[in-house]
């Protein structure tokens, strides 16, 4: 498709595009094809860079539809910033001869997934697990630490000690 106008994008645009793809709720279905899910986390849209399923876009404001600007985004940060692998970050303690730990990953294209386990002798049990924004990493490791947790693993330097 050719773009025929230049948009010019508002600072609210970006911001909720921005927040957006902060959350992670841009997913990929196809090339050029992703599901948008809205900022309230109730509707989803098919959205590509130069269409959406949208109220906005679909209403005569096209040009005023946000998600294809998180689009845009999503798709050029996975072009400029394709990580090796992802850097995970693992916390650890202990109570009662069980085992708590909880895992932090980055998942592409933005937020992080935190995930509890519990080892009770050789067995492993995942125990809950959910997506976070990107901003709130730094609360919930805040967090962790007040509850005990010390970090016991970063696959960003494990290989730098030796």
């Amino acid at each position: 498709m050719t773009r025929t106008a230049r948009i010019t994008w508002t600072t609210d645009q970006k911001s909720r595009a921005l927040l957006l793809v902060d959350r992670g709720n841009i997913h990929p279905i196809h090339e050029d094809v992703y599901s948008v899910l809205s900022t309230d986390g109730e509707t989803s849209y098919m959205t590509t860079p130069d269409l959406c399923t949208c109220p906005a876009y679909v209403l005569g404001e096209g040009l005023r539809c946000y998600h294809r600007l998180a689009v845009i985004l999503t798709r050029n940060l996975a072009t400029k910033a394709a990580p090796a692998e992802p850097v995970t970050e693992a916390y650890a303690r202990e109570a009662d001869g069980v085992a708590f730990t909880v895992t932090l990953t980055p998942v592409p294209p933005g937020g992080w997934q935190e995930r509890h386990y519990f080892t009770d002798g050789a067995t492993r049990t995942l125990v809950a697990s959910r997506r976070i924004p990107t901003s709130a990493v730094p609360a919930t490791r805040q967090r962790l630490e007040a509850q005990g947790y010390r970090r016991a693993y970063d696959s960003a330097t494990a290989g730098a000690e030796a």
